[in-house]
């Protein structure tokens, strides 16, 4: 357990108080993410690939990979979560837009993981307190995770947030820090490739120039990364990043392993066909606002998916009524 000086105090989120239990339970994951070791490596990860996947299917609980249009060929659905302020002043005027220029960087899941997560469990649909804790966020920012936004993303402009960001496999390698020094796998495996001259622009970019990923790890891997600050100011508390392509499920004391995680790789210097430049275009199709408790409980899958042959299709999108895409 991580031991701190100080008092812990309830913070005001979820239109409440987040419990002592929770905010140990974030501290904790905090120290346990510091380190990743071989043992937590999760090989069961999601693969974006067009073709039928066991491991996959059996991950999604028997659901599969949304594709736009012909799997492998087309974008893929993805999902984020984000805060009421955003969704309604940035996302909700913009939703249906088929070719929304992004300029952010995005963490997110695929869809129907968490849709299909709790499918079999004892509480579903999940609330969204659960939700914040499997997707590893911080349940004490002034601005609570409220909205999940889905949209079509190229597989292309996805990556895994490891030294491993190859997103076709079901795993992601570790790499080894030495005297102050990370070597990568691709360092010892001319298999596993980073390209390390591509630039990825992160927040902490807006005012310093952008950095190829690899230097980006380095930075927020270090193990000070992890350490809050200041407890008074949880807007600014570090997240427990596994650095393993799996969030860090800390609602869960047995085991740790989230979902599936990506980010969307937005490259300063990538062209979109526009010509605009530092935007990856996405397609923002539905929002599940958990304010609305009608639309965010019928979200969530609780019965397990039906899939009698190829023909048949994922049912958990069937209830759900989607925003028809707009022309930009």
């Amino acid at each position: 357990m991580l031991l701190f000086t100080g008092t812990v105090s309830s913070h005001r989120v979820y239109g409440g108080d987040v419990a002592v239990g929770d905010l140990t339970a974030y501290f904790d994951a905090l120290e346990d993410a510091k380190v990743a070791t071989q043992r937590e490596i999760a090989r069961s990860l999601l693969a974006i690939v067009p073709r039928e996947d066991v491991v996959n299917t059996r991950k999604l609980n028997g659901g599969r990979l949304i594709w736009e249009g012909l799997p492998g060929r087309s974008r893929i659905l993805v999902a984020t979560f984000m805060d009421a302020d955003t969704y309604d002043n940035i996302y909700r005027p913009n939703m249906g837009k088929r070719h929304y220029p992004l300029t952010k960087s995005l963490w997110v899941t695929v869809v129907p993981e968490l849709q299909n997560r709790f499918i079999g469990q004892e509480i579903c649909p999940p609330s969204r307190e659960r939700v914040v804790k499997l997707l590893g966020l911080n349940p004490a920012k002034s601005k609570p995770y409220a909205v999940l936004v889905e949209m079509w993303v190229a597989p292309r402009d996805l990556f895994r947030p490891s030294a491993d960001p190859e997103i076709t496999d079901h795993e992601a390698e570790i790499p080894t820090l030495v005297s102050g020094t990370w070597i990568f796998p691709e360092d010892l495996n001319p298999f596993s490739k980073l390209n390390d001259k591509v630039l990825y622009k992160d927040k902490a970019w807006q005012t310093t120039p952008p950095i190829p990923f690899r230097e980006w790890y380095e930075q927020n891997a270090k193990p000070e990364a992890y350490e809050i600050q200041d407890f008074e100011m949880p807007d600014d508390w570090p997240m427990p990043w596994t650095r393993l392509g799996y969030t860090y499920d800390w609602g869960n004391n047995d085991n740790h392993v989230g979902l599936s995680e990506f980010i969307v790789r937005i490259h300063p210097n990538q062209q979109s066909p526009d010509g605009q430049l530092g935007v990856v275009r996405v397609g923002l199709v539905r929002a599940i606002d958990s304010r609305d408790a009608e639309t965010w409980n019928g979200y969530f899958q609780c019965e397990p998916v039906f899939n009698a042959n190829e023909e048949e299709r994922d049912t958990s999108l069937s209830s759900f009524r989607w925003l028809p895409l707009q022309p930009d």
